[in-house]
């Protein structure tokens, strides 16, 4: 099960908790896409995340699916792939899944400047 996300950035990074709730979104966006796409390939995780989203109560008033969500789970997938190839059959092992874990945590905050400026601030003190 991945971290509380949440709680962690409200808690390190200084964010309220609309802010931590919507970079926790980006967080298990990646995660789930990209743990599926690494174990059961791009076009599985590709199809099942189409599913989720159509059927999500997060789509738009107009029916329209947030396009936020569908970039987040295309990056998931392609960084899901990219670290199954330099860590084949990670999801195996608790070890495997918290160091992904902890992997997809630097890569959603190295996306975003003002997590990573954030970040270089907390290391310091």
């Amino acid at each position: 099960m991945p971290p509380q996300w949440q709680r962690w950035l409200q808690d390190n990074m200084e964010l309220d908790e609309n802010q931590a709730f919507n970079y926790s979104k980006v967080f298990r966006h990646i995660a789930w896409q990209g743990r599926l796409a690494a174990q059961f390939g791009e076009e599985f995780a590709n199809d099942l995340g189409q599913f989720y989203e159509n059927l999500s109560p997060n789509t738009q008033g107009d029916g329209n699916i947030s396009f936020r969500d569908l970039m987040n789970n295309e990056y998931g997938r392609q960084f899901g792939l990219n670290y199954a190839n330099e860590n084949p059959n990670f999801w195996e092992t608790d070890e495997g899944m918290e160091k992904f874990y902890e992997a997809v945590r630097q890569y959603v905050i190295n996306s975003f400047p003002e997590l990573k400026d954030q970040q270089s601030t907390t290391e310091d003190e």
